[in-house]
């Protein structure tokens, strides 16, 4: 064993946020199914038998107003563009139009895909990913609580692929968003 030269609860580094340092941590046990088996074909948890995308939401308006001590989801992100704005030399200004987004998913197990962008009933199956309902709740915090519009917003993961099954979760709600990943 290799022991941390810095020791156990010394951050490294300079403190970075709204609050600086503060770390936010969202758990709710009914988020997900306790009995799910992921490594059972047809019982991932990635699937809405196993995940209550209403939870989920709720755990993620929770932890962004936390993060920012602000009264409502609205001033949080708001809140949270100003920060990333005064920290990039564009003044405190919030989210302006015309501002682009983008959302880098994991989706590192993405390769082991069927054709038809299905995921492969193999070894890979249950492997954790970028869970869709997590991606749903921030898809659904940009446009309907921070205010931005669908075509300002790209998703994906340029060195793999997206699963099937995200892509018509979130297509569903949001057509408009550009979605990418390797094959484009």
């Amino acid at each position: 064993d290799v022991a941390d030269p810095y020791g156990p609860n010394n951050p490294i580094g300079e403190p970075q946020g709204i609050f600086p340092g503060r770390v936010v941590w969202a758990w709710d046990p009914d988020a997900t199914n306790e009995n799910c088996r992921p490594d059972r074909w047809g019982d991932g948890y990635f699937l809405d038998k196993n995940c209550d995308q209403a939870v989920v939401d709720r755990m993620l308006a929770e932890a962004l107003l936390k993060l920012t001590e602000a009264p409502s989801e609205e001033t949080a992100w708001d809140a949270v563009f100003r920060y990333f704005n005064q920290n990039h030399g564009k003044g405190d200004v919030g989210y302006q139009d015309g501002e682009t987004i983008f959302i880098k998913i994991n989706a590192v197990h993405a390769w082991t895909t069927n054709n038809d962008g299905s995921i492969r009933n193999d070894g890979n199956y249950g492997n954790v990913d970028t869970s869709p309902q997590a991606v749903l709740a921030m898809l659904r915090q940009l446009v309907n609580k921070a205010g931005v519009p669908q075509e300002n917003i790209y998703i994906g993961d340029p060195y793999t692929h997206i699963f099937n099954h995200c892509l018509t979760t979130w297509r569903s709600e949001f057509p408009n968003i550009h979605y990418m990943d390797n094959s484009g």
